[in-house]
């Protein structure tokens, strides 16, 4: 915990966050209301208490090992999920990574 309140105090305030946990455990959610006080949670499954979310949520995980393969393979896996626009999450590991990804599928 010390070490996630030293990197969230670095942080500058415009910036965008996102915490991705696969359990969110009490101190987590102390640390996310102090340092992001209007943060928004989304769950797939069941959580506390024993809530069903939305099960119309898929989650799909894919890892391209290949540079070259990315793009190609997730345009593809896109093409033949055909998702609805504006209900796919893609994760990139940099910005700019991001935004060759955006720039490739705004185009199609």
């Amino acid at each position: 915990e010390i070490q996630v309140r030293a990197i969230l105090r670095i942080i500058r305030e415009d910036r965008h966050m996102a915490v991705l946990s696969a359990t969110c455990s009490g101190a987590v959610q102390e640390l996310l209301k102090e340092f992001i006080p209007e943060y928004i949670k989304v769950a797939v499954g069941v959580v506390e208490g024993g809530i069903t979310i939305n099960p119309d949520i898929q989650q799909h995980f894919y890892c391209f090992r290949e540079k070259a393969d990315r793009v190609p393979k997730l345009c593809a896996l896109l093409q033949d999920l055909d998702p609805k626009p504006g209900s796919t999450v893609i994760f990139a590991a940099t910005k700019t990574q991001a935004q060759i990804l955006f720039d490739v599928l705004d185009k199609r």
